[in-house]
């Protein structure tokens, strides 16, 4: 599944012969409309090596989600 946290234009539907329908353009960068977040996570580091990075950083996150092997940092754009 893919999400995104900042705002998308809506994607161009094709359709193809072979593909059938699909999304063009969907995840580039011109499909952003509008910045709400900057997200970083890491596969390659453990949990507690990753906690000690977001806690000892100088730019505290705005959210912190917990997954099975990660955690996902936020941090939200103000306008």
């Amino acid at each position: 599944m893919f999400f995104s946290v900042n705002s998308m234009r809506e994607p161009d539907r094709v359709e193809d012969e072979k593909l059938g329908r699909y999304f063009k353009h969907f995840r580039d960068k011109e499909s952003v409309t509008h910045i709400n977040a900057w997200v970083s996570e890491s596969d390659t580091l453990s949990k507690d090596e990753q906690m000690k990075l977001i806690e000892s950083a100088p730019l505290k996150p705005s959210m912190v989600i917990e997954s099975n092997k990660s955690y996902h940092i936020y941090y939200f754009a103000i306008d």
